[in-house]
């Protein structure tokens, strides 16, 4: 399956849309940077997730704060 039909994304997923490692992602979780450093998450079967929709507007929200 291409990533872009999936509708959750994972940790690893999650990391090489930002160019970041899953540790770093990790670390921002624990701070609790959700939603300024990354986008929020679910947490479905005990595995945090993202979904495809909010990431995509997450980072479409950061272009809006650039320019």
């Amino acid at each position: 399956m291409d990533l872009n039909d999936q509708q959750v994304i994972y940790i690893g997923d999650l990391a090489r849309i930002l160019g970041c490692t899953e540790r770093a992602i990790r670390i921002r979780q624990s701070r609790g940077q959700e939603g300024s450093t990354l986008p929020r998450s679910l947490k479905i079967g005990g595995r945090r997730v993202w979904m495809r929709a909010t990431t995509i507007e997450w980072i479409k929200s950061l272009e809006y704060k650039v320019k």
